[in-house]
Order: structure tokens, then C-alpha cells, then sequence
């Protein structure tokens, strides 16, 4: 039987439209809730919710609210081709921590307690219920981290074996009678998309790596940008700001990196380039112990990093030092005013990584560029150093005044 097809015509069906979300959306530790529908009157809790929420939309805005007493923690990467901002309601600043806090139930009878966490790395904690000067500043403590004897640590010292972390305060007192923030996650904020986060208003504090981060190594051409508006970072490991992948671009404005473990900003690219420009930021306070190589800024590898401006005071090391084959620029002479970098190694050019380096050094074959108002002084060590076979153009405009050791290069 031969069967002829009757073709009708259907109703047209229409493609079901997403329900945008408001825009700006809103984040609130306070009267955020995870049902929240992110609008001013029904914000979100976390910025994991607002970041699903406009998960593939372009030029987005997330105001946050999360106050220093009921700061985020977590730690989110934005990885898409949108363009977001993340930023203060009102330019009030917002608090997101990558650490957790430890109650008071210790074991031992002292001087040395435990306390078994079975995280899978450990390697800062700051005492938020002491304090101590460094420099003209003061910061929340931290202990020491005592990777020889870390069931034994000494005083002002911790260590951590097989998930449990050891402690013995400076003053042999009970930790139960203290708080601490232990860093748990590798950054507070990061990117790696192709698209560019902008992050304003924020402190961001207690991170395994960087507190504000951008790129990752491997990661394709082109992809992390990342730009930070008066931004604080405190009490991370590696970095308050810090970039690592191939060709990515960061760019901060009126930043400050604070009591960092190892660089205030820092910039790596082991593949490719990387770019940083510091607008009349401060990297200072760095390093936690003689002899490390603690800087305010420090680029690596084949980077590019550019200071316009700004302060890198009380380092362990340098105000500024560049490595390897990259390049650092120092511009005393644009909007953002002069640079100084005052009072660095400010543990004395002791015996390690520090004393080969300078209160401000090109160091290996890297090059750069100095024009404007320089100063670097009161340092503690060799004041100036551009290591042969270094090139920088200008380095003798740098003012170098009352450092401790003469400068050498220049």
C-alpha cells in the first residue's frame, strides 16, 4: 500500500528566554540568604551564588556587603568571557578571607599544644588576638612556621605533621585564650577567562597563595585580566596580588599589599609574557624572617611589570626587585606622583637570598627603564644594585640616600 505523507504545519514554538538577574546583583553576609534572588531587596549570601547567577552574561555587576565582623570565605576563580565588576556598595569596603578560624579546644598541658585539622597543607597562621609594630605600622601576629621539628616548635613558632597543627605562642600561654585565622584556600578571588574582573573595594586577607589572583599556568593565550581599585590585601603566603600563567594583564589602582609572607605583588609567566602595572599602589611590610627574599613588588621570568608611583617601604628585601630576563619600569614622573622605597631590608642584609639583592634591584640579565621622582633610602643594605649583565636606562636618577651599604651598578 503506498502511503502518501500529509505535512501540516505545527504552531511555532518560541525558545524559552532566561530570566535575567538584576543587575547590579547583590551580595550580603548579612541578610543574604541562598535563595536569594540578588536583587537590593532579595540579595544572595555568597559570591558563588551571584557568580552562577550570571554565569554567561556579558558586563555584569556584583555589589557586595560582608563587613570585617562576618567576612566571606571562600575562594572563587571567574573563568568565562564576560566582563565583571565585583566592588563595595558605596564604596564601603568588603571583607573576604581565605582562611578559617579555629576554636579553643587544644590538647597538651604546654608550652607546646595541637590541635588535629587533617587539612591538606598548613603553612601560615596569624594570631588575630595579638598584635605587633612592624615598621610604623601595627598587624595582627604571626606565628612561624617550623618545618624541622614541627611537633617540637619553639617559641612564636608552629608546625604541622600528618594533620595536626602544633603551636607554641611567644608567650607560652594557652591558645585557647586566642583566635586564629589559619589559611586554608589558595586565593580569595581569581580569574582565568578571557573576559576582564575588575575587583574594587575589597580586603581580602589569609590566602595559601594570593589573596587577589590572576591566571594559571598552561592556560591559554590572552585569558586572565584582571583589574584591582582601591583594594587592601593582608596575610597571605605567596602574594597580596599575584599573576602566573602566559600573557596575562593585571593592572591596579591605589592597592595595597601588607605582611605578605613573600612579594606585596608579584608576577610570573612561565610560558609566554605576563604584564603588571602598579598605579600609586604600596607593597610594604612584606617578609617574615631574615633572610627571606620578601619583596613589594617582583616580577620574574620574561615578564613586564611598570610602578607608576606609589610606596614599597620595610621589606625583608627590596622595595622592588626583578629577576631573571624581565623588565621593570619605574616612573617617578606621571599622575600618580613619586615612588619611594624607604627603609627596606629592614632586618639587615643577612645571609640568604636578601644579601645578594638591594633595597631596589635588577637582578640576572633584566632590564628597565627609570624616569621622574625615585628615591630609595634608609635601607639597611646595598641601596641600588644593577647586576652586570643587567641594563636599565635612567638608574642613576634614582635618589639613594642614608642606605647602609653603597650601591652597586649605577
Amino acid at each position: 500500500m503506498l502511503m502518501t505523507p500529509q505535512w501540516r504545519t505545527g504552531l511555532q514554538t518560541f525558545p524559552v528566554q532566561r530570566i535575567l538577574p538584576p543587575n547590579p546583583l547583590y551580595v550580603d553576609t548579612v541578610t543574604g540568604t541562598t535563595i536569594g534572588t540578588g536583587s537590593i531587596s532579595s540579595p544572595v549570601n555568597s559570591l558563588a551564588i551571584a557568580q552562577s547567577l550570571c554565569a554567561g552574561l556579558e558586563d555584569w555587576t556584583i555589589k557586595v556587603i560582608a563587613p570585617e565582623s562576618n567576612p566571606l570565605r571562600q575562594e572563587i576563580t571567574y573563568e568565562s568571557s564576560m566582563n565583571l565588576t565585583v566592588e563595595g556598595v558605596s564604596q564601603v569596603p568588603w571583607y573576604v578571607y581565605g582562611s578559617d578560624v579555629v576554636d579553643n579546644v587544644w590538647s597538651g598541658s604546654g608550652p607546646v599544644y595541637s590541635k588535629t585539622l587533617n587539612y591538606t597543607l598548613l603553612t601560615q597562621v596569624v594570631v588575630t588576638s595579638m598584635t605587633e609594630v612592624v615598621g610604623d605600622r601595627t598587624f595582627n601576629r604571626k606565628l612561624l612556621q617550623n618545618t624541622t621539628t614541627p611537633l617540637i616548635p619553639a617559641q612564636g613558632e608552629f608546625g604541622y605533621s600528618d594533620g595536626v597543627l602544633y603551636v607554641r605562642m611567644f608567650d607560652d600561654s594557652n591558645p585557647s585564650i586566642h583566635t586564629f585565622e589559619i589559611a586554608r584556600r589558595n586565593t580569595c578571588i581569581s580569574t582565568i577567562g578571557f573576559g576582564t574582573l575588575t575587583v574594587k573595594d575589597c580586603v581580602a586577607r589569609h590566602a595559601l597563595v594570593n589573596c587577589l589572583h590572576n591566571g594559571r599556568f598552561g592556560q591559554p593565550l590572552g585569558t586572565g585580566n584582571l583589574v584591582t581599585i582601591d583594594c587592601l590585601t593582608e596575610y597571605a603566603v605567596n602574594g597580596g596580588v599575584g599573576a602566573a600563567g602566559q600573557n596575562e594583564s593585571t593592572v591596579c589602582f591605589n592597592t595595597k599589599a601588607f605582611r605578605i609572607a613573600n612579594d606585596g605583588f608579584n608576577l610570573h609567566a612561565l610560558a609566554g609574557l605576563g604584564y603588571m602595572e602598579l598605579n600609586d599602589c604600596t607593597g610594604s611590610y612584606n617578609g617574615d624572617k631574615a633572610g627571606q627574599s620578601a619583596q613589594g613588588a617582583s616580577n620574574h621570568e620574561s615578564t613586564h611589570m611598570v610602578i607608576n608611583g606609589g610606596e614599597y617601604n620595610y621589606n625583608i628585601s627590596g622595595g622592588m626587585v626583578v629577576i631573571e630576563t624581565a623588565r621593570c619600569d619605574l616612573h617617578g614622573d606621571t599622575e600618580y606622583g613619586s615612588v619611594l622605597m624607604d627603609r627596606n631590608m629592614r632586618l639587615g642584609n643577612t645571609p640568604g637570598p636578601v644579601s645578594l639583592q638591594a633595597s631596589c634591584a635588577w637582578m640576572d640579565t633584566s632590564f628597565g627603564t627609570v624616569t621622574g621622582d625615585v628615591t630609595v633610602s634608609n635601607g639597611q643594605g646595598t641601596g641600588i644594585k644593577v647586576n652586570t649583565p643587567a641594563n636599565v636606562t635612567g638608574a642613576n636618577l634614582i635618589q639613594s640616600i642614608n642606605n647602609a651599604l653603597p650601591d652597586i651598578g649605577v
